[in-house]
């Protein structure tokens, strides 16, 4: 905290998230916050690794601008390694953002919902899909603006409206743990029954069905389905 990297950004905090630290950094000559996210250390020496992590970031910049959507502004090379730099949300994540205004009344949790499905809509207008929504991926601004993060899981769809399937035409990032199953992407809590299919079509109601566990667990403070200890995965993809 306190660096100045490459005479521009200046360090301001740093924050764990599920791939790594999270820099939070002031855009000297813009005078603008940005959160800046690395490719995982493990993986920066394979060229198809740091290969596909500018392709689906650029995936990321091509949702354009949104009020619902943090921005990915670009991507760029620091210490051999790629960068990605990304619209700072000053407020948390939703559930803690949430948490933080007990007792909170339908109003609050519709107007949220709403934010969160036009983030998403926006992104299926361009031919994308997030497929890891959750309150986790749902940043807020201090004063209330709602905005989807992290399209790390990004794919790009082309829609074939004459039999309503989709295709897809990117891969995925490199993720943590919680959000790798063996039969695909997301985090398992939350994920449509099509996820756990390896090679199915997955399009946008993969999405939607995301949205409905997130608003489940934000209303009844837990996910309508939960492994119990000692029970496996299976068992809760059965469950969805």
């Amino acid at each position: 905290i306190g660096d100045i990297i490459e005479n521009l950004y200046e360090v301001k905090d740093i924050k764990q998230g599920g791939m790594g630290a999270v820099y939070i950094v002031r855009h000297r000559r813009w005078n603008t916050m940005m959160a800046v996210k690395s490719l995982l250390e493990r993986l920066r020496d394979n060229e198809e690794d740091k290969a596909l992590f500018i392709k689906e970031a650029e995936t990321w910049i091509d949702i354009g601008f949104h009020p619902n959507v943090a921005a990915c502004y670009y991507v760029r090379n620091i210490d051999a390694s790629p960068r990605i730099f990304i619209e700072y949300v000053d407020g948390g994540g939703l559930s803690e953002w949430l948490g933080l205004r007990k007792p909170v009344g339908w109003d609050l949790f519709i107007d949220c919902m709403i934010q969160a499905c036009d983030g998403l809509h926006h992104a299926h207008s361009k031919g994308l899909i997030h497929r890891d929504v959750k309150p986790a991926n749902c940043m807020m601004t201090k004063d209330g603006i709602l905005k989807v993060t992290d399209f790390g899981l990004t794919k790009r769809l082309t829609h074939d409206s004459t039999s309503e399937t989709y295709s897809e035409s990117s891969a995925t990032f490199p993720l943590d743990r919680e959000s790798v199953t063996a039969a695909g992407m997301g985090t398992p809590g939350y994920m449509a029954p099509e996820m756990w299919i390896p090679e199915s079509e997955i399009g946008p109601p993969a999405d939607i069905y995301a949205f409905g566990i997130m608003f489940f667990e934000i209303i009844c403070g837990r996910k309508p389905f939960v492994l119990k200890p000692g029970e496996k995965r299976d068992k809760l993809a059965i469950a969805h």
